[in-house]
């Protein structure tokens, strides 16, 4: 049987999820380790991990850390599309920022 959640729904569960993850957070900028020139603009944690963040050659679009949030989806049994949207409902609410598109 597959389940149907709505939005409002998803965000109501996985806001306990996200506080936790985005304590202490802030807009920063985040240069790779790998790549010196690899620049990008977004919300980084305590443990200077970039949560969200745009590469600084493109604003208009947002990309989740797949490495950070990979398969976090599963627990919530939803796609990470989905998931995706959820983090950006959930810094819109709490920051105030949007995103045009969020990966």
């Amino acid at each position: 049987m597959d389940y149907i959640i709505t939005p409002e729904q998803l965000d109501k569960i996985t806001k306990p999820f996200f506080d936790k993850e985005f304590k202490d957070a802030k807009w920063g900028e985040h240069t790779s380790p790998r790549d010196r020139n690899d620049t990008w603009y977004g919300f980084i944690n305590q443990d200077d991990v970039l949560l969200v963040g745009h590469p600084s050659f493109n604003v208009d679009n947002y990309y989740t850390n797949g490495h950070h949030f990979e398969n976090m989806w599963h627990y919530f049994s939803v796609n990470p599309r989905q998931f995706s949207q959820s983090i950006g409902r959930y810094i819109k609410k709490k920051y105030g920022c949007e995103f045009e598109q969020i990966y």
